[in-house]
């Protein structure tokens, strides 16, 4: 269980994060769908302890995150594979991870497995295309199978195949009773295999639906979305 009760975060003079609550349950993937700059990121930083709200609470497993001594125990992230260590090979990060999280040493060797980076386990991660890196920035992420997810965009820069894997990975995470956390722009995509919606615009939670509820109604989240910033644009004007 994810939940974040009356989050608010401001950076200077801009709100980022206005009183935001929602719950992401055990056995579903929610998505957390907004506009660049709507507080996505910063709200999943947050619950990372990368960043810290000025008001309200994050709780993991129904602990505030600041109680873990270590969030990332509980927590597989992935937020920006572009960020991984240049110089470190594939091989050493999915190491040191799993040394980390106390997994006996074969289990980074089969986490490269499982996303297709065995054969460039050995070479530096400057070296990786965008997609290498968003795939072994997701196996680092399932290593332990932690029982929260939170994955920015896990899509980004991969082919369909890839794609098609990550889709039913989480899925599959999520059938095994995790928490998964997903935002992505792929609203197309999001359909297929998320539970919840969460559609969050300039720091505000603008809806919170199951897609089934959705589908009965008939709406799409591409339309969902379109009506939210057309709204948020009407009331600017």
């Amino acid at each position: 269980m994810f939940e974040a009760e009356n989050v608010s975060k401001r950076f200077g003079r801009r709100t980022v994060l206005d009183g935001v609550s929602f719950a992401a349950a055990p056995g579903q993937v929610t998505a957390l769908v907004g506009h660049n700059g709507a507080g996505k990121t910063t709200l999943m930083r947050s619950a990372l302890r990368l960043a810290r709200p000025d008001a309200g609470r994050l709780l993991v497993l129904g602990k505030n995150v600041r109680d873990y001594p270590s969030v990332g125990r509980v927590v597989g992230s992935s937020l920006d594979a572009s960020a991984l260590p240049p110089n470190w090979t594939g091989r050493l990060a999915a190491t040191l991870i799993a040394d980390l999280l106390g997994l006996p040493a074969h289990a980074a060797e089969e986490m490269l497995a499982r996303v297709d980076l065995t054969k460039a386990a050995g070479d530096r991660i400057r070296t990786y295309s965008l997609g290498m890196r968003q795939r072994l920035a997701l196996g680092l992420a399932l290593l332990g199978e932690r029982p929260v997810l939170m994955l920015d965009e896990p899509t980004n820069g991969l082919d369909p195949v890839a794609q098609r894997f990550v889709r039913d990975t989480l899925a599959e995470r999520a059938l095994a009773g995790a928490t998964v956390l997903v935002s992505s722009h792929d609203l197309l995509a999001l359909e297929t295999y998320v539970d919840r919606v969460v559609l969050i615009r300039e720091g505000r939670i603008v809806l919170d639906e199951s897609i089934k509820v959705l589908r009965a109604a008939g709406a799409s989240l591409e339309e969902l979305y379109l009506q939210a910033h057309d709204a948020e644009l009407r009331k600017a004007g």
